[in-house]
């Protein structure tokens, strides 16, 4: 950093001293002593404002940080409140069904209950049937039947007589017990189907206090979400409207382009390479990055570009956290619009969104950089296409004028150096 401060001053003062030079008489030892003294004045100004870069670059990355982590918390949340939502309304559906069985349970009851008085009645029928006969029991019905009787065939009245009152009567007992025993069951089942709609109105209680419980929360993470975005814009804004500050990091991104030399050939690589392991430079990459390293390699080979130039995408886009979003809706390690994802032939729809599958969308990335890489001709201009939107490049000639693009090439390619090493 001090070194590429160093140089942006040199270069400063070499214009300032040819200005002087160029077409002016010999100026006066002492004129010659202002213009040092104006001279280190401006390098010590200028080397201010690339610090204040410095510092830019730390906030914003902070400022990302936390907002990548705090989209990532609003997606959580959002995800809970539907789960939360469908426990309410399977709840309501269970103690529907629950008060559906209490209804049948009811209705069947009221109709065994009129079964065994029915039943009861025809058993008390029966006793006063067998009491004409001046016994109870179907023996002595026999006896009398068979003494009293005339011939053979009253003899076998009375047994028939006798059989079929034993056999009614054996029936009428089953159907009773029978009916006691469905009763009970009812009962039992009566009270289990209440037991089940007083948990589902808890379970519904319960998911109706999550719900207050995460709309709180909510509205603390997207406080928290405007917070940091509008200190983002704030930082931007003040870039956008301090011209010094604005001409010293196009300085600093024309020197950082000029130091590296980075040419087409130098990132892009023939389509359909194969990576395995971890690469060399995985060490360079913050403690965040390392595990995805050996991805990003691959990804970057597939698709046929440097795999410094994605970490160092990816390390800027969303400090390599996989469940990143931002405040446009980019998502995933290296920042995918929704219709610029699909476009590279991801599924984002409200069910699925492989943005979040690391794997996918690094290669997703990686393709897409490559892309605009090859279509501007630079690696200066194929990064800012992919920060700003291709036809904001077209449309300028160049890196668009402003500050976030040109901070953000900036970024990455300081970064790329530092991956490089």
């Amino acid at each position: 950093m001090r070194a590429r401060t160093r140089l942006v001053t040199a270069t400063v003062t070499a214009l300032a001293l040819l200005s002087v030079a160029v077409g002016a008489p010999a100026p006066a030892s002492a004129d010659i002593g202002r213009t040092q003294q104006e001279l280190d004045q401006v390098s010590r100004d200028l080397q201010a404002i690339v610090e204040q870069l410095d510092a830019i670059a730390d906030e914003i990355e902070a400022i990302d940080r936390r907002l990548g982590s705090a989209n990532a918390e609003l997606r959580r949340i959002r995800a809970d409140l539907a789960l939360a939502e469908q426990g309410i309304e399977a709840a309501a559906s269970d103690e529907a069904v629950a008060l559906a069985r209490i209804t049948e349970a009811e209705q069947r009851l009221g109709e065994v209950r009129a079964s065994l008085l029915e039943t009861r009645g025809r058993l008390q029928g029966r006793l006063v049937q067998t009491f004409k006969y001046g016994r109870t029991s179907s023996v002595d019905i026999v006896m009398r039947g068979t003494v009293g009787a005339l011939d053979l065939h009253e003899m076998a009245l009375t047994l028939n007589t006798v059989g079929r009152i034993t056999d009614d009567d054996r029936g009428l007992v089953a159907a009773m017990e029978d009916l006691a025993a469905e009763q009970e069951a009812l009962i039992a089942e009566q009270t289990a189907a209440r037991v089940a709609a007083v948990e589902a109105r808890d379970a519904a209680v319960r998911q109706r206090d999550r719900i207050a419980e995460l709309e709180s929360e909510q509205r603390s993470v997207v406080a928290t979400i405007n917070t940091d975005r509008a200190r983002r814009q704030a930082v931007f804004d003040d870039l956008e409207s301090d011209k010094d500050k604005l001409a010293a990091l196009a300085a600093a991104l024309a020197e950082e382009i000029r130091r590296l030399q980075i040419s087409n050939l130098s990132v892009i690589m023939p389509v359909g390479g194969v990576f395995v392991g971890v690469p060399d430079w995985a060490a360079r990459l913050p403690a965040s990055g390392q595990p995805y390293s050996a991805l990003i390699a691959s990804a970057a080979a597939t698709q046929g570009v440097d795999g410094r130039l994605l970490s160092a995408l990816v390390w800027s886009e969303s400090a390599f956290r996989p469940n990143a979003v931002s405040r446009a809706g980019a998502a995933g390690l290296s920042q995918l619009m929704p219709a610029t994802a699909r476009g590279l032939g991801l599924r984002v729809d409200g069910s699925v969104d492989q943005r979040f599958d690391p794997e996918m969308n690094l290669n997703a990335g990686a393709r897409y950089l490559r892309a605009q890489i090859v279509r501007f001709g630079s690696v200066e201009l194929g990064l800012a296409a992919y920060n700003a939107g291709p036809g904001n490049v077209t449309r300028y000639g160049g890196i668009p004028p402003f500050a976030e693009t040109t901070f953000y090439v900036y970024i990455v390619m300081r970064r790329y150096a530092q991956i490089v090493g």
